[in-house]
C-alpha cells in the first residue's frame, strides 16, 4: 500500500500515470484498475495524462498496436495488461466483476470509506508470476493519492494507516522545507 497525501498541482496523477504503465508494459498480464469519484476525472486522467504519455513515448510502438485497445475506459498492451478506469463516487456497483493485480485511487480525499471493501474485492483473485522463481504468488497492490481537505475522509484514513513518512524539499537558501510543518 501506498498513500501520498500532498498539496494541489504537485504531479500525483502524473506519477500514477507514469508508475502505471512503467509496470503495466513491463509485466505481461498486469491488471490496473483505476478508480475516481467521478466520470469526468477518469476521462481527465485517461485522456491527458495516460493516452499522453503512450501517444508520445519514443517506443509506442513497442506497447501498443493492432490489437490493442485505447479508450478512455480501457487501455490494452501489447504484453497482454490492462487498464481499467472506472469511478465510484456514490457506488461501487460499477466496479463489481472487475479483477485486477493493482488498485489505484486518486481523489480519494472524495471517496467515501464504506465503498473500500467492495472495491477491495477486485484484488482478491490477484495473482502475478515471481520472476525469480516462475510461480504463481498472490499480490495485491494499492495505491492512495489525494489532497486533504479535511480529517474526515478515506485520504486521511488511509494516511493515518500509512508510515506518515514525509519528503524534504531542500532549498537553494540552505534550509530545508518540510511541506507538513
Amino acid at each position: 500500500v501506498m498513500t501520498i497525501k500532498a498539496a494541489r498541482q504537485l504531479g500525483k496523477s502524473t506519477f500514477q500515470a507514469a508508475r502505471a504503465l512503467l509496470i503495466s508494459t513491463s509485466m505481461p498480464y498486469f491488471s490496473t484498475l483505476f478508480i475516481f469519484p467521478l466520470y469526468e476525472q477518469v476521462n481527465r486522467f485517461s485522456t491527458q495524462y495516460v493516452s499522453k504519455f503512450i501517444e508520445e513515448s519514443p517506443i509506442r510502438d513497442a506497447w501498443v498496436g493492432q490489437g490493442t485497445n485505447n479508450s478512455v475506459l480501457t487501455k490494452s498492451f501489447k504484453n497482454f495488461s490492462k487498464m481499467t478506469f472506472s469511478f465510484a463516487g456514490l457506488s461501487a456497483d460499477r466496479i463489481r466483476g472487475i479483477s485486477a493485480n493493482s488498485a489505484c485511487f486518486d481523489e480519494v480525499q472524495d471517496l467515501d470509506h464504506r465503498l473500500l471493501p467492495t472495491i477491495a474485492e477486485v484484488l482478491s483473485h490477484s495473482l502475478i508470476t515471481d520472476p525469480r522463481t516462475g510461480n504463481q504468488i498472490h499480490a495485491k497492490f494499492f495505491m492512495f493519492t489525494g489532497t486533504p481537505k479535511s480529517m474526515e475522509n478515506l485520504l486521511e484514513q488511509q494516511w493515518q494507516q500509512s508510515s506518515m513518512g514525509e519528503w524534504e524539499i531542500p532549498c537553494v537558501c540552505g534550509k530545508s522545507n518540510y511541506p507538513a510543518m
